[in-house]
């Protein structure tokens, strides 16, 4: 069932891709003899979530971005201009949890206790793969025949496609506490869950929202010759709001009817609080110009 939601909605989403790809590219055909670049990028680097206020600390990991753009100069000799693009992009990273957790459990049997659980070193990995849509201001300071540089702002719109985790390491001894028998502590036992466990490396799905980010970048751009130019440039972009949903929060561990494994529920869908990413890192793109074959982005 769940796989056929997923599935739903990334076929959802890829309709509203196309939507907005046809609506851009039928707005760019008033613009056919206006100078133009094609651009391929490749950029990478930190990404975190500094907002955290719970005792596990920021998130921290890496991100990447490959894709191209479509830039339009509104001047060929001003340097002001506007780009779009479609990117892929994916953020990664890990939480490590450690601590003593105690939250509200029912048994398979109906009866409330309280479910303790002891981690250690609990290693868990975080992925999101989403098409990002940049859409930036730009303006380019260059001389015909020479090398210059270049700055840019806007927003960029990431659309998720999957977002997961997988836990690779960690130990976790479980005990569950009655207060209707007299505050019974039942432990080291195995067939109802109670124990230690380090086998158990559950991975999932998280459920993350559409997200928006505002964006700067500065960098350099080399000439190569007539028809080609390649960019340097270093990047920062900040969210808006939440990267991750996170309406009903869960314990991190529940219990299963049969009452002799625990469901884990996930980090970011239970201890999780401010998912406000924060990006910065490094691109690299290689320049098409004139792509309308105007012979107006400069002299040659």
């Amino acid at each position: 069932m769940q796989t056929k939601q997923t599935d739903r909605r990334i076929s959802s989403m890829n309709k509203k891709i196309v939507i907005v790809a046809l609506l851009l590219a039928s707005g760019l055909a008033a613009f056919a003899k206006t100078p133009a670049y094609i651009d391929i990028e490749l950029g990478g680097g930190a990404m975190m979530m500094p907002y955290e206020t719970n005792d596990y600390g920021m998130f921290s990991g890496g991100s990447f971005d490959l894709g191209a753009k479509y830039s339009l100069l509104f001047h060929p000799r001003k340097g002001w201009g506007a780009n779009f693009g479609v990117n892929f992009s994916t953020f990664q990273g890990t939480k490590v949890l450690k601590g003593h957790l105690e939250s509200p459990s029912i048994d398979n049997r109906g009866r409330t206790y309280t479910l303790i659980a002891d981690i250690n070193n609990w290693t868990e990995r975080q992925q999101q793969y989403s098409i990002s849509i940049p859409i930036n201001i730009f303006y380019q300071k260059q001389r015909p025949r020479h090398s210059g540089w270049f700055t840019s702002f806007g927003v960029k719109l990431y659309l998720p496609l999957y977002t997961g985790y997988k836990v690779t390491q960690g130990d976790l001894i479980t005990k569950g506490w009655y207060e209707q028998w007299g505050g019974t502590m039942f432990e080291q036992l195995p067939q109802h869950g109670f124990g230690q466990f380090n086998t158990l490396l559950p991975s999932g799905e998280n459920q993350a929202n559409f997200l928006l980010t505002g964006q700067v970048m500065f960098g350099a751009i080399l000439r190569l010759d007539k028809k080609n130019e390649m960019y340097v440039a270093i990047y920062a972009e900040h969210g808006f709001y939440d990267m991750y949903i996170n309406k009903d929060a869960k314990p991190l561990f529940t219990t299963i009817e049969s009452l002799d494994s625990y469901q884990y529920n996930g980090y970011y869908s239970s201890l999780a609080t401010r998912t406000i990413p924060i990006m910065f890192g490094l691109k690299i793109g290689w320049r098409f110009k004139d792509v309308h074959d105007c012979n107006c982005i400069r002299q040659q």
